[in-house]
């Protein structure tokens, strides 16, 4: 997870938005990554002097209408300066990154993060405080996916100050097994599973598999339904470069990193 190919090859992640697609065409040319950087700057001028959403550390000056295609959730992380848990999560977020950033999502860190970062770990223990306070407060998963029962909303975005990782929540309101958005994790996927109610339990992989309080962490490559069942719980997830994807189908092989 140290690498950061979204970034540092020519800032190719933005490739969705125009701005992207300038920086792309010129990142692509060998020894470019400085007139990448420039043509960046020339065009945030041009634009007042706001820059688009993706460098962003905390949240955008100027509020775009949509995701830019391959980007989980929302485009706006929450505005921090404005709710002083989200700022609590923040910071202890950074700290839990910065102990695991040279790790790659998989089973191997799946089985180290329950060993060492389950409940009874202060990361752990944090993250679930403020995202129960979060959810009261109003902050956490605000954007409803199929009425109240599936939301979601991101909390930060891939920036130098969180090792290019998204914070984002996703809440589950369903006793049975619900099923929400298939999609890929392009380059894995380390998911705090934080229960409402103590029943609460979110699949991990290979499929079947059930976890309640604690982690799951699908590989790069892997692809699912998010399902959960036994109540309410929130999905507390950080994604490498923010990167998720909707193009991946049921049915196609998992990679051998699952």
């Amino acid at each position: 997870m140290v690498a950061h190919p979204e970034y540092v090859n020519g800032l190719r992640h933005c490739g969705e938005c125009e701005t992207g697609k300038a920086v792309l065409e010129v990142g692509l040319v060998e020894g470019a990554y400085i007139a990448s950087l420039s043509l960046t700057m020339s065009i945030m001028v041009l634009d007042q002097l706001q820059p688009p959403f993706h460098y962003s550390r905390i949240s955008p000056r100027k509020a775009m209408s949509k995701a830019a295609a391959g980007h989980d959730g929302s485009p706006n992380g929450v505005e921090l300066e404005t709710h002083p848990t989200a700022q609590k999560l923040a910071a202890r977020a950074k700290e839990f990154m910065s102990e695991i950033q040279n790790l790659t999502p998989g089973k191997e860190l799946e089985g180290r993060l329950n060993r060492e970062y389950g409940p009874g770990n202060p990361y752990y223990e944090d993250f679930c405080k403020y995202i129960k306070q979060g959810l009261q407060e109003g902050w956490v998963a605000t954007g409803e996916l199929d009425g109240p029962k599936y939301r979601r909303g991101k909390i930060m975005l891939p920036s130098p100050s969180n090792f290019y990782m998204s914070l984002t929540a996703v809440y589950f309101d369903s006793q049975t097994e619900y099923s929400g958005q298939y999609h890929k994790h392009p380059y894995g996927e380390i998911n705090c599973v934080v229960p409402i109610d103590e029943s609460f339990e979110l699949e991990g992989l290979p499929e079947g598999f059930w976890q309640g309080a604690g982690w799951t962490s699908p590989g790069p490559g892997t692809h699912h339904y998010p399902r959960a069942r036994g109540g309410r719980g929130v999905a507390f997830f950080f994604l490498p470069s923010g990167r998720i994807a909707y193009d991946a189908k049921p049915g196609e092989p998992q990679p051998l990193s699952i």
